[in-house]
């Protein structure tokens, strides 16, 4: 066993080392645009649902887009040469020119725009609270303080590294009120110190502090945002959104809290490569600072609840299926090979948000238990389609034997079928648990803090992808070779050859 394990490690660097070579391969020639007539035509980056593109549509009609899903990532594309340039707002690009100075900034505006919060359409609750909302800002325009926050967040490039403290309601005498963003959009929302803060996140504690409400968060991609306001999943939400007519025919605006306006960014040819001391630096801003591995403790802890949870629940109610359908008739077992088919034929990511914006978007069900219980009815689906599959390849004349000597049906299959049976279902069910491991990485998409997702913040916060993504596959591979190794043991421990015939007998009294 240890020696399988080595060699499965084994490969596993050989094949990171292979990625390494064909990484340092030559790809496409690297430009180094400087100034805003050079971007036509050369290859764009922007978020998913962002004004952006409208942004790049309008400027560089010629050029290609590429979509991405935060804002680090986009970075980090634009650095490996994926990308020759992305839009972003000012804001931003100087928080990301205080981290790195692969970049630059070309300095000429593209698009100007008002930042604001969004609240459910066509609801009269979500109506109220937006002319609270709206009568709140007003006010803080007037007497300044919009204008003192904006000073605190967006002047000073340096806030995310010392942002400043403030309290954030927990309860309230007129209930709790969930607001939707993303962790993503610096300095906005992001994590500091395993804490939410930003500059939206001030000004909805400051509400609700005023209003007498207390507040909670849903953190997922900047494109959950909206649809986690229109299902009533949160009640506001929050991060960088702009207001476009578009967006306006799904959500309602606030009056507009900050303004902001949108510049490239492009490679920097005179960029210092960093050397050793640029990889000690790396890892100490990965790991160290703001004590980001608790991010990563967290986020595996998250991994662990729901694939545990999954696979405890969605095996034992796969057996129970099993047992079921073995007694049931023709029209119930095509029932469930139907849903089956179903369910397996649609991506686990669309699944999970139908669950979570459409089935339980009025409940108060968390995004973890909601990725437990879809896990669980995917491993439940497997579970049953795979031990039918076993069973079926047992010989009749052992089941008939078995049941000559006096058995019945039920001793027949957990003392002569299903320890056979186990030698075949086990390999499969082991990839399916596998499986089940690697497909949790997806559950951020429901505001889900998983290993995953947290990684992702880190990246956000650091602009570097290098270490959070190998801590975040060394785990999993991890995570992997300890459940392989437990499984194979409970194998060795189920193979019917290890089994005598007269210790079956003994257990009847036969």
């Amino acid at each position: 066993m240890t020696e399988k394990i080595l060699r499965n490690t084994l490969l596993a660097l050989l094949i990171a080392a292979c990625a390494l070579v064909c990484a340092s391969c030559k790809g496409q020639d690297r430009v180094y645009p400087e100034t805003y007539e050079e971007l036509d035509g050369l290859r764009a980056g922007c978020m998913t649902g962002s004004i952006e593109e409208d942004a790049i549509l309008n400027n560089f009609p010629n050029s290609p887009i590429q979509y991405f899903n935060a804002k680090s990532d986009m970075l980090e594309a634009l650095t490996t040469n994926k990308i020759d340039y992305y839009v972003n707002s000012l804001i931003a690009n100087r928080n990301v020119l205080e981290e790195t100075d692969e970049v630059k900034m070309i300095d000429v505006p593209v698009y100007d725009n008002d930042y604001a919060f969004i609240f459910k359409k066509d609801d009269k609750d979500a109506k109220a609270l937006m002319e609270q909302f709206n009568e709140f800002v007003i006010k803080c325009r007037e007497d300044g303080t919009l204008d003192e926050l904006e000073k605190v967040w967006v002047d000073d490039a340096k806030v995310t590294k010392h942002p400043p403290v403030f309290s954030i309601p927990k309860n309230g005498e007129n209930g709790v009120l969930t607001l939707a963003t993303s962790t993503s959009m610096i300095p906005f929302a992001f994590i500091y110190n395993e804490q939410i803060t930003g500059f939206d996140i001030q000004v909805a504690s400051m509400f609700c502090e005023a209003y007498g409400y207390g507040l909670q968060f849903t953190d997922s991609d900047f494109a959950g945002i909206i649809p986690a306001v229109s299902s009533g999943k949160a009640d506001f939400g929050a991060g960088c959104i702009t207001v476009t007519e578009e967006r306006a025919k799904s959500v309602d605006f606030s009056e507009p809290y900050s303004q902001s306006h949108q510049y490239p960014m492009v490679a920097n040819k005179d960029a210092v490569k960093g050397g050793l001391a640029g990889v000690a630096e790396s890892f100490k801003k990965t790991f160290i600072v703001e004590n980001r591995w608790k991010l990563i403790c967290s986020g595996l802890l998250v991994t662990i609840l729901i694939t545990l949870s999954a696979a405890i629940c969605g095996t034992a109610l796969g057996f129970g299926l099993f047992m079921i359908c073995r007694k049931a008739g023709p029209g119930f077992n095509k029932v469930v090979d139907r849903f089956s088919w179903v369910f397996s034929g649609l991506p686990m990511v669309v699944i999970l948000m139908i669950l979570y914006y459409i089935i339980f978007a009025k409940s108060s069900i968390s995004g973890t238990v909601v990725a437990s219980i879809a896990f669980s009815i995917s491993i439940m689906l497997g579970v049953n389609s795979k031990l039918k599959t076993a069973v079926k390849s047992i010989d009749k004349g052992q089941i008939e034997g078995a049941l000559s000597l006096g058995f019945t049906d039920t001793q027949t299959l957990f003392n002569y079928v299903l320890p056979q049976a186990m030698t075949q279902f086990i390999p499969n069910y082991l990839s399916a648990l596998i499986e089940l491991i690697k497909g949790t990485s997806i559950v951020g998409y429901i505001a889900v803090q998983d290993l995953t997702k947290a990684s992702d913040i880190i990246r956000s916060r650091t602009y570097e992808a290098f270490f959070p993504l190998i801590a975040t596959s060394v785990i999993y591979l991890l995570l992997v070779i300890a459940l392989t190794t437990v499984l194979n043991n409970i194998v060795k421990k189920m193979e019917p050859k290890n089994r005598s015939d007269e210790e079956v007998l003994r257990r009847f009294g036969k």
